[in-house]
């Protein structure tokens, strides 16, 4: 992974962080929407994008993958049990499982990011906490999937300030199979 990548996940996620200072993050307000999750949103599955790219050409460079589509077959085919991967919110202890849905079809999260992108005045409502917090920890759990080492090892830096794996993956952290991605061993 290009270093950009974490760089801007880490820009990304500390402006969410720096919202939290005016609309807590908490499941009461999931439903608040702006401009600025709008962008958020965007920004971030648009870098979901380019990363789940990456993640795919390292399982398997002779596969098309071109959508999400392309990268759900990939990447759940090489790592049956990411739709457990688990993000903490640091804030309020809440564990959120953005990839949850990837196990049966995309997140509706993903979703939502495509009528915001290609129809942003009739789903502006949709530009809010929940979508913007699902597409940065969606993100957070593909960047680590794709570098896992260097996030224990702490080359990634800066860490993040909002956002981390769930407590108990730093005891049980992951596995490695030669010539595959190291993976995680997912929720609980």
């Amino acid at each position: 992974m290009s270093i950009l990548n974490w760089k801007y996940f880490i820009t990304l996620e500390s402006d969410l962080n720096n919202i939290s200072r005016y609309v807590e993050i908490c499941e009461e307000n999931y439903s608040t929407y702006s401009i600025e999750f709008a962008r958020l949103i965007l920004a971030s599955c648009s870098e979901i994008d380019v990363v789940a790219k990456m993640l795919c050409k390292r399982i398997n460079s002779k596969r098309k993958c071109g959508n999400i589509n392309d990268y759900r077959n990939i990447i759940t085919k090489d790592e049956p049990d990411f739709h457990k991967f688990e993000i903490f919110i640091k804030s309020n202890n809440e564990i959120i499982k953005p990839w949850e849905e990837w196990k049966y079809k995309n997140p509706g999260w993903w979703q939502k990011y495509n009528d915001i992108k290609h129809e942003r005045n009739i789903n502006f409502k949709e530009a809010n906490l929940k979508n913007a917090l699902y597409s940065i920890s969606g993100l957070f759990a593909i960047i680590l999937c794709l570098d896992i080492h260097e996030y224990y090892s702490l080359k990634l830096k800066p860490l993040p300030k909002l956002l981390d794996l769930k407590p108990k993956y730093a005891v049980d952290i992951f596995e490695t199979t030669p010539g595959k991605i190291p993976y995680l061993k997912y929720g609980s």
